[in-house]
């Protein structure tokens, strides 16, 4: 009967320790590893004070290893050149579909990182609050099911009239 409880206890110290240390489940399901590759035009300069006077922005992603993911949202926030967060204007959970399958492919994902609210907050505010940091979260999902997020900025400055104009 000493010989079945030390087995058994045995049995269960050696379980208790795989499952608390030694099986890690992204072992079992690697993640996806996306790298950032550039951020084009990382500094954002309107032309003037309408919306289409600003650039798109691009972010260049690549797949670093061969577990294929999609870009399924981005949220973007925006903080001021003192770093204070404009919370008001964030945008979360915007949808999209952007596959990553093959490994050392780039992808590029095109938006606009600002909004037509925030330039008309930038031009009505005699604060100097420019240039404005827009950060986008972009959240993956790769095929094992495992969730990854990076980041990538842009800046925004303010429209300035010459006196040419």
């Amino acid at each position: 009967m000493k010989i079945l409880y030390k087995i058994i206890s045995i049995v269960f110290l050696l379980a208790f320790a795989v499952f608390s240390t030694g099986c890690n489940k992204n072992e079992l399901y690697p993640a996806s590893d996306i790298q950032i590759t550039k951020v084009d035009p990382y500094n954002i300069i309107p032309t003037s004070n309408n919306f289409d006077s600003i650039d798109d922005g691009v972010i260049t992603m690549k797949l670093l290893n061969s577990i294929p993911c999609d870009l399924i949202s981005y949220d973007l926030s925006y903080r001021t050149v003192l770093n204070d967060p404009i919370e008001s204007l964030s945008i979360s959970q915007i949808k999209t579909n952007l596959p990553l399958a093959e490994k050392d492919t780039e992808v590029e994902l095109t938006l606009k990182p600002y909004t037509q609210q925030l330039l008309n907050l930038l031009q009505s505010t005699s604060s100097e609050i420019s240039p404005i940091r827009a950060t986008v979260i972009l959240h993956f999902r790769d095929v094992n099911k495992n969730d990854i997020y990076r980041e990538a900025s842009f800046l925004l400055y303010k429209y300035e009239s010459t006196s040419s104009e």
